[in-house]
């Protein structure tokens, strides 16, 4: 047999290849003639790698600031998983151009990501025919003080505000929305944003302006005179003069082109028309100087590209903190689980007393029995697409690496328009084979039932629960619903207790009840859910069966 050029026999298995102890201790021996060379290397890459993985984790969360974006989506309707799940990242969120009407927020909403306050500003529709224009979505993360009651004055048409406190600061931040009628919309939100600017608030607006104002509007900082930003889109029109001279006239100042991470003002709008920064961050003297970093996000899913800025904060807190898997621990009722449970069950003695004390028993020994596993907090079903699939995240990849090398300028704007549409085109067409499919699976099925199990199934038909309504608000309803009687439901409770108690229950009846009994509900007035009682065995049929109970 040949040797491994180092002195030593391979050691081979009956097909000829080298064993695994073979190869072990080949290493070991190479490692100490040459200084443990391959191993140093080996342990030097995986070093380099954490080490990477570290700089990362650090540059995500840099500062550990708020984190607050602005976004015109072009439409929330159709938007892949990929969409809701990128808005978790942010603290405070505002989505303009949603083209949601009012009959639409509900189901809109339940898409949404938890943990956070949302408003809507639905669409409006021009004439009957068409799509609804405008609308703005806003959201701030659960944790964070909202200051004010809202209502008529935090939003006008094209602006909604959130009026939040952020460690011992005050910041009025202003989602926005500009079509036409520059110089009118621009008055009226200098008119609800006058009281916090004289009551020295925090004041931040950001948004979709439809205005070009090239390389002016820019705020000197506390150690730069030059008021010129950097800018890619020397362009300055109409709208974008009015912008200026309001901003002029307020002291307020385009953060676009002038923080870090945004030094040579990146384009914000690529469509068919070609490329121009039209979305805007502007803030206040207050403001300016608590904006650490300003970025132009790299995101497909719209023509606009999101506009994302940090606040610092003294505490990273959990609030906002990426990379954090939220977790829950759940009961394991595999195979595994249950043989655990039943064996530690069989195990159990519990002596005849009192029917409380027993059951406090049985419930403390049926929870150290079972076995618990953790998962991860997924989605749900809200959120998800039923047609998105492995094919549409690759190309979607290979847009943003497009992307990626047009704003190097590697490539040409018109590059990246055709991958995008391109990625927009297979999209449509997943949607359609998606379509086909679900009339397929209708026309084969066999009953009314089915059929509807289908469509129920696509539709997401249903609902989430109403999390706005107060104890106080159910039980003025069950109050009014039981015509005022709130003695009811415990007088109709006593009653069924004392037609039960009389009669004694076989063993037999107990065993089939429980063979009955639907896994996966919550647990009754007992504590136990309905999986101890099933895989339970023995033990816990005796004690539903002792005489006082």
């Amino acid at each position: 047999m040949g040797d491994g050029g180092d002195g030593m026999k391979k050691r081979r298995d009956w097909k000829g290849r080298e064993s695994r102890e073979g190869r072990e201790r080949r290493g070991k021996h190479r490692g100490a003639e040459e200084g443990g060379g391959r191993n140093d290397r080996r342990v030097g890459r995986r070093k380099r790698e954490r080490e990477g993985r570290g700089r990362e984790t650090k540059e995500r969360g840099r500062g550990g600031g708020w984190k607050i974006a602005f976004w015109n989506v072009v439409g929330v309707a159709g938007k892949d998983e990929e969409f809701w799940e990128g808005l978790k990242k942010w603290d405070i969120i505002g989505l303009m151009e949603t083209w949601v009407e009012q009959k639409k927020w509900n189901k809109i909403k339940r898409k949404l990501p938890k943990g956070f306050t949302w408003k809507c500003q639905a669409a409006k529709r021009k004439n009957r025919k068409g799509r609804a224009m405008g609308g703005i979505i806003t959201g701030v993360r659960e944790g964070i003080e909202e200051v004010g009651e809202g209502g008529e004055k935090s939003e006008i048409d094209g602006m909604v505000q959130r009026v939040v406190r952020l460690e011992d600061k005050t910041w009025r931040i202003a989602t926005v929305y500009i079509r036409g009628d520059m110089e009118e919309k621009l008055k009226k939100i200098v008119e609800r944003m006058e009281e916090g600017n004289n009551l020295g608030e925090y004041i931040l607006l950001g948004g979709d302006f439809n205005a070009r104002t090239g390389t002016d509007g820019g705020m000197a900082g506390e150690l730069e005179e030059e008021k010129e930003r950097g800018s890619k889109d020397k362009k300055v029109n109409k709208e974008g003069r009015i912008l200026l001279k309001v901003m002029e006239e307020e002291g307020w100042g385009i953060m676009n082109g002038k923080k870090p991470g945004d030094e040579e003002g990146e384009w914000t709008y690529s469509g068919g028309g070609g490329e121009s920064v039209i979305d805007y961050v502007i803030g206040n003297n207050e403001a300016w100087g608590e904006v650490k970093e300003l970025k132009v996000e790299e995101r497909v899913e719209s023509d606009h590209y999101p506009l994302r800025v940090i606040i610092e904060r003294e505490e990273i807190g959990g609030i906002g903190k990426r990379g954090r898997k939220e977790t829950i621990k759940k009961m394991d009722w595999s195979e595994k689980g249950r043989n655990i449970f039943n064996k530690k069950m069989d195990e159990l003695r519990i002596e005849e007393n009192e029917v409380e004390t027993m059951y406090e028993e049985l419930e403390k020994a049926a929870m150290k029995s079972v076995r618990w596993k953790e998962m991860k907090l997924g989605r749900g079903e809200w959120g998800r697409s039923w047609w998105w699939d492995d094919e549409c995240k690759l190309k979607k990849s290979e847009v943003r690496r497009v992307l990626r090398k047009w704003r190097k300028g590697e490539m040409e704007g018109k590059d990246y328009r055709k991958t995008r549409n391109d990625y927009k085109r297979l999209c449509e067409r997943k949607k359609e084979i998606g379509r086909e499919r679900l009339m397929e699976e209708a026309e084969a099925a066999k009953t009314e039932k089915d059929v509807w199990s289908i469509v129920n199934r696509e539709r997401r038909k249903k609902r989430g629960i109403n999390e706005s309504i107060s104890m106080k608000e159910w039980k003025e309803y069950f109050e009014r619903l039981l015509e005022g009687d709130k003695g009811n439901i415990r007088r109709s409770t006593t009653e069924e207790r004392e037609i039960t108690e009389g009669e004694k229950i076989e063993r037999l009846e107990i065993s089939q009840i429980i063979r009955g009994l639907k896994k996966g509900k919550a647990a009754g007035r007992d504590g136990l859910v309905n999986e101890m009682w099933i895989f339970g065995g023995e033990r816990t049929e005796e004690v539903s069966d002792m005489e006082d109970l």
